[in-house]
């Protein structure tokens, strides 16, 4: 490996300063120390910027400016990371336990390869659920990434790969996914079982907007190639029809009924395609 910390952590905030702290809070209690620490303020005028201020002493780089919103921020952060690995964790986001750093370093074997863990997206009531959900191994999440992604703050990308790599500011809402498909895309990974974030619902991608549905459509539009993205984009269109719908009648609890169907689709077809690999083999 060459010189320089094995982690960047990656912070985005802009007048979120209950949230800072909280996330300062959680990398300050890592037991892991081999990191970086960068914070990418957007100019915030809530008190945000002078916390960050009184606390330098636990942050390595500080940017405090204007910016074209989210994505450029994290393209901020990119730039200046100089870790073998990159995470991003926004205000707001926490390190699940103070060994998780630990635990994820101590499968850090090959600098190419993309590592992940597990997410928890949950309410300020504690409410929740993991993705990849627990059906999930490393032995059949192969098939699972075929149609999902990690949670972005579970996701440790190689130096390699975000160097290189900026989010699209063309993409308003889904810059994340398109950013971490490119990385699957380019690396082998290694999936571990250790929850790495906690974070709560309300970014750009779980709006329930008309407004945020159309630019999600808009965006994998812009994403994925002919021809797949001309069958992808009318279920987009209805699933984003599907969501605006159901929290518009069920409010927060749409979140975890379609969260649940999703699951419980993706285990089952998880299930089945693992069953099939291993017919496969066994006739082979």
């Amino acid at each position: 490996m060459s010189s320089g910390p094995l982690i960047s952590i990656i912070t985005i905030v802009r007048n979120d300063l209950r949230g800072l702290q909280q996330t300062f809070e959680s990398v300050r209690a890592q037991s892991f120390k081999d990191f970086e620490y960068i914070v990418i303020d957007g100019a915030s005028t809530d008190g945000t910027k002078e916390y960050i201020e009184q606390h330098l002493d636990q942050v390595d780089v500080f940017v405090s400016e204007p910016d074209k919103g989210l994505y450029d921020a994290m393209n901020k952060g990119t730039e200046r990371a100089n870790g073998q690995w990159a995470l991003y964790l926004n205000a707001g986001d926490s390190f699940y336990a103070p060994d998780v750093l630990e635990l994820a370093a101590a499968e850090f074997t090959q600098a190419e390869r993309v590592y992940f863990g597990r997410g928890r997206i949950q309410f300020e009531t504690g409410e929740g659920w993991l993705s990849p959900p627990s059906c999930i191994s490393n032995r059949n999440c192969k098939f699972w990434l075929g149609a999902s992604f990690p949670a972005h703050q579970a996701i440790f990308f190689p130096k390699s790969f975000y160097q290189n790599s900026r989010y699209r500011l063309d993409m308003k809402i889904s810059a994340d996914s398109d950013f971490k498909s490119r990385a699957f895309a380019a690396h082998e990974y290694t999936f571990f079982q250790t929850v790495i974030a906690r974070f709560e619902l309300g970014g750009v991608s779980t709006e329930r907007t008309i407004k945020s549905q159309l630019r999600q459509s808009r965006d994998r539009l812009k994403r994925l190639g002919a021809p797949q993205k001309y069958i992808d984009f009318p279920i987009s269109l209805l699933k984003g029809a599907v969501r605006y719908l159901s929290y518009h009648i069920l409010g927060n609890r749409s979140y975890f009924l379609l969260n649940w169907a999703k699951n419980r689709s993706d285990c089952l077809r998880v299930g089945l395609k693992s069953l099939m690999h291993a017919e496969k083999l066994d006739v082979q």
